[in-house]
């Protein structure tokens, strides 16, 4: 009989039957050398042998010990029971009041909860129909509190250390220069800054008519030459975009403009003498 390449004779075969029950695999091969002291086995082709030849050693693995981050079914139980309508935390405190001896941190129950689906029923948002108020609403402020408080209050006088001056002038996401006119306290960007164009324009010729634009003729947001401005109407500022008049250079889109207003009069002739006939 052969293995690999190792030859085992009948005596080393009875013998690995007669030995073996009882014994380790280690234990088998120490009195296999003491026994045939001239063998060429190796350990592992002593194991090959055995199970290619069904020898068992009748010892088994010791079974691990229960581990004991392991949920009982009483714990799963409750969980289950427990999770619909309290939060994480609520369903972590009452857990370890109800199993003292089994106390478990906030990030196990939380993992067992995800790994069995336990839903607590609550999605962060607040319910419909519930107004959220503050804990101390229509609560007094009590005279210690106020001593503590009192010189971290912004008065009048006292803005945040952000506050940009007025003047200060910045590109905002409009792309357009915008200028800082005021300093009101929780006002609309429109009351404290206004369009650097549109200050330009006012300062020589007064007041912007409601629903006019004031345009760049060469397209560049940066030139405040009052040459380079033009006051146009939304309407005619869209008909230069849509018709793609507009160009780098100054006399040809003022050129463009006159187009532009002539095509949107002709348009607005146009639709009020569709209202009269109809």
């Amino acid at each position: 009989m052969t293995d690999g390449r190792r030859v085992w004779t009948d005596e080393e075969l009875a013998f690995l039957r007669e030995y073996a029950p009882g014994h380790s695999r280690r234990e088998i091969y120490e009195e296999l050398g003491r026994r045939f002291p001239g063998h060429t086995h190796t350990f592992e082709n002593m194991i090959a042998a055995m199970k290619n030849r069904k020898i068992r050693c009748g010892r088994t693995r010791k079974p691990k010990p229960k581990d004991p981050k392991f949920y009982t079914e009483d714990e799963l139980a409750f969980l289950r029971d427990y999770a619909p309508g309290h939060s994480r935390k609520e369903c972590h405190a009452e857990f370890n009041r109800r199993f003292p001896d089994r106390q478990r941190s906030l990030g196990s129950i939380v993992a067992c909860m995800k790994n069995h689906d336990f839903k607590t029923g609550r999605d962060g948002h607040f319910q419909k129909g519930r107004k959220s108020e503050a804990w101390n609403k229509g609560k007094k402020m009590t005279p210690e509190h106020r001593a503590k408080c009192e010189h971290s209050f912004f008065g009048s006088e006292n803005k945040p250390p952000k506050t940009e001056p007025v003047g200060t002038e910045k590109k905002l996401s409009d792309g357009y220069i915008w200028v800082k006119i005021d300093d009101q306290p929780n006002a609309k960007k429109q009351v404290n800054w206004r369009q650097k164009q549109r200050l330009v324009w006012e300062q020589h010729n007064g007041p912007i008519p409601e629903g006019m634009f004031v345009t760049f003729l060469d397209g560049n947001r940066e030139n405040f030459d009052l040459s380079n401005l033009a006051l146009i109407t939304r309407a005619e500022h869209a008909r230069l975009n849509q018709s793609g008049l507009r160009s780098e250079d100054p006399e040809i889109t003022a050129a463009a403009l006159q187009v532009a207003k002539l095509t949107t009069k002709i348009g607005q002739l146009q639709r009020d003498s569709k209202k009269k006939n109809q």
